[in-house]
Order: structure tokens, then sequence, then C-alpha cells
């Protein structure tokens, strides 16, 4: 059996929103769907992604990743473990930093945010 993996070539972020690391860590304890926190070279994020149907579908067969949503805060350092309600819940923090799409994306934010009109055009 041949094997071929195919990283995408374009990301589209379709909305990325800057909050404190108290309201993404609750944020992700009051999601339905168990949204994963990332870390990646400074950044904590949690995404969304959009269903695979119609033109998104069609997109992505062709290397395009659509992401509906991103919320990120600053957070310096990488912990596998993050409090949550003052520690009734423990998040799982995924190590991105070998992700490509992931630190693709962190290395744009960080280009784009000493100007953050620049982040939602």
């Amino acid at each position: 059996m041949e094997v071929e993996h195919k990283a995408p070539s374009k990301l589209i972020v379709h909305n990325i929103y800057e909050v404190n690391a108290e309201d993404l860590i609750f944020d992700a304890m009051s999601s339905s769907a168990q949204m994963p926190l990332f870390w990646c070279d400074g950044y904590l994020f949690t995404i969304v992604a959009i269903d695979l149907n119609g033109k998104v579908l069609n997109d992505f067969l062709n290397g395009i990743v659509h992401w509906e949503e991103v919320t990120y805060c600053k957070f310096p350092k990488f912990q596998k473990e993050i409090d949550g309600s003052n520690g009734v819940y423990k998040f799982r923090v995924l190590d991105a930093t070998n992700y490509h799409p992931h630190k693709d994306f962190i290395k744009w934010l960080k280009d784009k945010s000493n100007n953050k009109d620049e982040i939602n055009k």
C-alpha cells in the first residue's frame, strides 16, 4: 500500500480573538465541544474548525484548510496542564511547536500583532 502525506498549502482563519488567559480557559471549560488548548511559541489558543462540506471540502482536498475561529492569549511558558475553575478542572495543553499549520499561524499572528487592525481584515 502506498501512503502519501499532503500538508496543507494555505490556512484561512475567519475570526481571530485575543482574550486574557482566564477567559480562554473558561471558554474551553464551558464549550460543549471540549476544545483542546494548544500552545506554540508563547501563545495559548483554541481552534474551531469548519465542517467539511461544499466549498470548504473542495478547498480541503486542494490543500486549503479553514479555521472558523481562533481565540488566543499570550502565554509565555508551556505547561502540560492548566487548572480551570479554581482547580476543579484540569486541561491538557498540546504543544503545537512542531505542528506546521499551528506554528505558521502563530508566526503570522506575531508579525501582525503590532497592528491589531491587520489581524481581522
